[in-house]
């Protein structure tokens, strides 16, 4: 979970889908483009949350570690790799940061920060959202951890270019988010989020 989460609570925009409250005002209002280009270095995604994992999680991350590093060498240690995960308890963890608060795994290109789990698996051929944290992929939606779990967008979302709100709620939820609830939670929770945006008052776009 990335900080910025809100507790679950009562809104007569939310819809229960799968287990999941949704708040589908929000999510239908955004509008979001990842531009790594127009990120500062001390405003993007990636120098300003904590990124929590999961030991599934941490699996993963560690096996591709060696293609991170094509990236990030300052990763590599003498025999292997640092150790860059701190652990929380409760089968958490926490990827750790540089003083100034950037991800570890994060690398400057071009003046901006850039990802290396999703260079390494964009280079590999591989979906990014197989590779890197779910915290990550979500964003800049949020997914508390109450119970029902509230899909949301985070609070300081419109500080980021890459996000803007849209005007009018005529398109249904934009293209990049239904993609990126698709790649967290499966199609048929898709095709019932675009089904519940309908019935919100918003006409959807035809799924393939």
């Amino acid at each position: 979970m990335m900080r910025g989460c809100k507790p679950p609570h009562n809104d007569p925009h939310d819809a229960i889908i799968r287990g999941v409250r949704v708040n589908l005002a929000s999510l239908l209002e955004l509008q979001h483009g990842c531009r790594p280009g127009a990120c500062t270095l001390n405003h993007c995604c990636c120098s300003t949350y904590e990124v929590c994992i999961t030991d599934r999680e941490l699996q993963t991350l560690t096996g591709w570690l060696p293609y991170a590093a094509k990236f990030c060498p300052h990763i590599k240690a003498k025999d292997g790799y640092d150790n860059i995960f701190e652990e929380l308890g409760g089968r958490l963890h926490a990827i750790d940061t540089t003083d100034d608060g950037r991800c570890l795994l994060a690398y400057v290109h071009n003046g901006s920060l850039r990802c290396s789990l999703h260079s390494a698996a964009e280079k590999t051929g591989i979906p990014p959202h197989n590779v890197k944290p779910r915290s990550c992929i979500l964003w800049p939606l949020t997914l508390s951890s109450g119970r029902p779990p509230r899909l949301s967008v985070d609070p300081n979302a419109y500080t980021f270019a890459c996000c803007t709100r849209r005007k009018g709620l005529g398109a249904g939820v934009s293209p990049t988010i239904i993609q990126t609830v698709r790649a967290v939670f499966g199609a048929d929770f898709m095709r019932d989020l675009e089904v519940a945006a309908a019935r919100h008052g918003a006409p959807t776009r035809e799924t393939p």
